[in-house]
């Protein structure tokens, strides 16, 4: 499963956010923005893929952990979901940061400068 995709779905953006954990997409949707949470970096599968392509986003951010498994995980999932969505880029965190901690000024940066539509 994605976590929590039916609260993400109810939101109908044409954008959502991928992290690893729980935490880091409940830290986000607290901020209006759709994040659904992979359930941590190596349990990606093709039904994760199917779920995602039900909501009907056009652009997908990665905003996985920078740790080694959290880059290892936005490789692949780069790779993997160019070929089903028009826009797929990741956000690149400082070392040490968790985007669970990520705070409200943070968070609306984002939102105004990384996740509007470019025209």
């Amino acid at each position: 499963v994605l976590f929590p995709f039916d609260t993400v779905r109810e939101i109908n953006s044409d954008y959502v956010v991928l992290v690893e954990g729980e935490v880091d997409a409940l830290n986000l949707l607290q901020s209006g923005v759709p994040a659904l949470s992979t359930l941590g970096s190596t349990s990606w599968s093709s039904h994760k893929r199917d779920l995602l392509l039900h909501l009907g986003a056009s652009r997908i951010y990665l905003m996985m952990d920078p740790d080694p498994a959290g880059k290892k995980a936005t490789a692949k999932l780069k790779k993997e979901l160019r070929s089903y969505f028009p826009v797929v880029k990741s956000i690149k965190l400082e070392e040490g940061t968790d985007p669970g901690e990520l705070n409200k000024d943070d968070e609306l940066w984002l939102k105004k400068n990384v996740f509007q539509p470019q025209s």
